[in-house]
């Protein structure tokens, strides 16, 4: 395994892991209130993320002019700036209309009652500061096109180590509504950790390269609009592939809810491969990006195996956990089990849509993750859950389509590297 590879991946990989224990520790907080609820707050956690993936635009153009930058000896404090400035243009319609449009929007994926109620509770906190909240995410970006991922922990670790003093006292109070409020303050709070080490940087301090332009502005939204439109058409995709498990009933949903927050915890090491790789290729040039690209893949391939095998070995130690009725915890060991077999290929396809990002090819791995999602995975879910209404159809094709995209994905970086 290449060393200067898991030095990058180790420090997002534990911001990752941070991430998705917050997660999964935010879901069994409420998991007393019912699976309606469960399944309200998982799939509001989705809609989270949706609003994260239409922020790639700017994360992604960040990141990857921020890592081509440094590799060309320039400065980067300025992209501080253009990415504070991006992601609050971003979050102004879903902050001024947010309640109205989530609503609605949930409403079309079967979620209804009780779930539609708690969804909207928990997102509403983060909705009232999603400009801060995005603007964390921004200057996390920064951060990961220089290199600096040990920052990115520290920052995860202060997310996690608020969030989780915050659950045991809203919670009891507010309900669904104060995990929402411990997700809104604590992401918010990460801002001024990252303004601070910027500041004291000298390659990031934004008044040390004082600079806008209109030009670069552009030259962001043209690199991280592929990537942006991915993550948004992907977040909505999942959306879709979510309301398909609900066709099959609230066990089910609420089944797939925690499966997922489990696996979040495998899933960390394949999205920690994605960032890191941007670095780690966009700053090689000639034969040494070749050889980066091998140790990469060959690198991705071994962790997914042991992730893989731990996954499917310690998923129902860790399903006991949870306050919930037998069903559901045995379609959440399906689920895993799936998920499980399937996760190299996803850890792979992750650092290769990383290193296509970092070579530029956004329009590229953005066109085959979304096609991918939809022909092989949506579609003959749909079709066959019109005789079937079981998840293990929706979920047995997610698995299969992983497995192929991988390989989509890897004869695609080829080519670009022959």
């Amino acid at each position: 395994m290449n060393l200067e590879l898991l030095k990058l991946t180790l420090p997002i990989l534990l911001s990752n892991w941070i991430y998705a224990i917050q997660s999964f520790v935010i879901l069994l907080s409420v998991s007393g209130l019912g699976n309606n609820v469960i399944a309200g707050v998982g799939f509001a956690s989705t809609l989270v993320w949706l609003l994260y993936g239409i922020d790639e635009l700017v994360y992604s153009g960040i990141a990857v002019l921020t890592a081509s930058n440094l590799g060309e000896g320039k400065r980067v404090g300025r992209f501080v700036f253009y990415g504070m400035f991006l992601s609050t243009i971003i979050s102004l319609p879903v902050y001024l209309f947010g309640e109205e449009l989530l609503s609605s929007f949930l409403t079309l994926f079967n979620v209804k009652g009780r779930a539609l109620e708690a969804a909207i509770n928990f997102v509403e906190p983060i909705v009232l500061l999603l400009p801060i909240v995005l603007t964390t995410n921004s200057l996390n970006a920064v951060f990961n096109g220089a290199g600096k991922t040990k920052e990115l922990f520290y920052g995860s670790l202060l997310v996690f180590t608020l969030n989780i003093a915050l659950l045991p006292i809203l919670v009891p109070k507010l309900g669904e509504k104060g995990a929402g409020w411990s997700v809104a303050v604590s992401e918010s709070a990460a801002s001024l950790y990252y303004l601070s080490k910027a500041l004291k940087s000298l390659d990031l301090n934004p008044f040390k390269d004082l600079k806008f332009s209109f030009k670069e502005i552009g030259e962001i939204v043209r690199v991280g609009f592929p990537a942006g439109v991915e993550e948004t058409i992907s977040s909505l995709s999942y959306n879709v592939f979510t309301g398909l498990v609900a066709i099959c009933g609230t066990q089910a949903l609420a089944a797939f809810q925690i499966g997922l927050k489990v696996e979040g915890i495998a899933a960390a090491v394949g999205f920690s491969l994605l960032d890191a790789s941007i670095p780690f290729i966009g700053q090689a040039r000639g034969e040494i990006l070749k050889l980066r690209l091998k140790e990469l893949v060959k690198t991705s391939v071994k962790i997914g195996v042991i992730v893989g095998a731990l996954l499917i070995l310690l998923s129902y130690p860790v399903l006991l956990l949870f306050n919930v009725e037998s069903e559901v915890k045995r379609l959440s060991f399906f689920y895993l089990l799936i998920a499980g077999i399937s996760e190299p290929s996803f850890i792979l396809s992750m650092a290769l849509t990383g290193t296509l990002r970092a070579l530029k090819k956004t329009e590229v791995e953005a066109t085959v993750n979304v096609v991918s999602f939809w022909l092989l995975r949506i579609a003959p879910s749909w079709a066959v859950l019109k005789f079937l209404k079981s998840p293990l159809v929706p979920w047995g094709f997610m698995g299969g389509e992983t497995i192929l995209r991988s390989l989509i994905l890897l004869r695609t970086v080829r080519r670009y590297l022959s």
